[in-house]
């Protein structure tokens, strides 16, 4: 468990470049910098994303069992829970302090970046320290 931390902390710097200038998107509000797999909103995650959440770790989306696969073929990497940022509202400032970031850009898709991507375990540590501040 003391490995976390620092798996946390090392993450962070190799990654802290990209982070910083947060995502970058292009004219059409897509993400421009990197791979990302494109997943189709339920109608219960459209209800979960248009309530505000007071914490970080509150506002994270469970995915479906299906959403998480797509992710895990498309990257190699497995997670249930994103950050989503919802551009059609200009949402795409520093990305410093998130993790598994989403772009909303329609009613009904989100993009998934790869460049955002952690394990649940790392990501919830990182919403949790940063909720407490």
């Amino acid at each position: 468990m003391k490995t976390l931390p620092l798996t946390i902390l090392v993450t962070l710097l190799l990654t802290s470049g990209i982070r910083a200038e947060g995502p970058g998107l292009g004219p059409d509000k897509l993400y421009a910098r990197g791979p990302v797999v494109l997943l189709r909103l339920t109608d219960e995650q459209k209800v979960f994303l248009a309530t505000e959440r007071a914490t970080p770790l509150e506002a994270a989306m469970k995915l479906t069992p299906e959403q998480s696969a797509k992710i895990e073929q498309g990257f190699a990497l497995k997670t249930t829970l994103l950050e989503v940022w919802d551009t059609r509202d200009g949402q795409s400032d520093c990305g410093c302090r998130s993790t598994n970031i989403a772009l909303r850009f329609s009613d009904d898709f989100i993009e998934v970046l790869k460049d955002y991507l952690e394990p649940d375990a790392e990501a919830i540590a990182l919403w949790k320290e940063f909720g407490e501040e």
